[in-house]
């Protein structure tokens, strides 16, 4: 089988080739657009804040039409989209959810699904949220433990409700390998986690490795966030998709190590 994919040097791309290359003994071709031959063509490459208007227009949809123009109908196009489409949402959203972007990256991903929609039937769009991994990613459990460590403080917004929004880097592969296994799924899916935790316990949870105080700030409350409704996804690779408390420390743990490692603790 020959899969392609652009961005495979990003943290999914990355780890998702490294995975086909050790369990499978297939090594993904790093290439901007697709070969006739190609049998996969996996989406990573996207450009997010702080990156420029243009930046995110070439990655995010310009690099994506060259893609659309060539890729042979036997492909199965796999593109990397993002639940930021729902910003507007609150509460608990699935595939059937009004998408309502606000920014200029959230627009520019419901822009590339209908691309995909209206020119390439054998595709897999996947929202997924922020990526928990340990290249270091600018999410919100990343800002919580970079302000603590900066400020002493940090400051959090409606900290009392449940929130909801994020996936490990190694459940998004096994995701990625599991869709990958099933050539029949083709769609649009939602990716989240469900800890049943409060943003103010995560980032009790997430700071309590550090070797000082942190003031955690409960600020007015705004809006609850939102919720992910992943049972779509969950009937067809038969995979929870909830994120547990040990996984979330570990990955806090491990970030804290990172961080160390790269002299941002002293």
């Amino acid at each position: 089988m020959n899969i392609e994919g652009n961005g495979l040097s990003g943290m999914l791309g990355a780890e998702f080739a490294s995975f086909l290359a050790k369990q499978h003994g297939i090594h993904a071709q790093e290439k901007l657009l697709p070969s006739e031959n190609c049998d996969v063509f996996f989406h990573f490459a996207a450009r997010f804040p702080p990156s420029c208007h243009d930046e995110i227009f070439n990655s995010n949809i310009l690099l994506l039409k060259n893609v659309l123009k060539i890729i042979k109908p036997h492909t199965r196009l796999v593109f990397i989209s993002s639940n930021s489409v729902y910003e507007r949402n609150t509460g608990e959203i699935n595939e059937e959810t009004s998408v309502d972007p606000q920014s200029y990256y959230a627009r520019s991903k419901l822009t590339g699904e209908r691309l995909i929609r209206l020119s390439h039937r054998n595709h897999l769009i996947l929202r997924f949220p922020a990526i928990l991994g340990l290249k270091k990613s600018y999410n919100l459990f990343t800002r919580i433990i970079d302000t603590g460590l900066k400020e002493n403080k940090v400051k959090l917004f409606n900290a009392g409700n449940i929130y909801n929004n994020y996936i490990t880097v190694e459940k998004g592969v096994n995701i990625l390998a599991n869709l990958f296994a099933r050539k029949g799924v083709l769609g649009t899916f939602c990716l989240g986690a469900v800890p049943n935790k409060s943003l103010l316990e995560i980032a009790q949870l997430l700071l309590r490795d550090l070797d000082r105080d942190i003031l955690i700030a409960n600020e007015l409350k705004r809006n609850s966030g939102i919720r992910v409704n992943t049972l779509k996804l969950e009937k067809e690779i038969n995979l929870s998709l909830d994120i547990t408390q040990s996984e979330l420390s570990e990955w806090g743990k491990d970030y804290v190590k990172l961080l160390r490692v790269s002299s941002l603790i002293v």
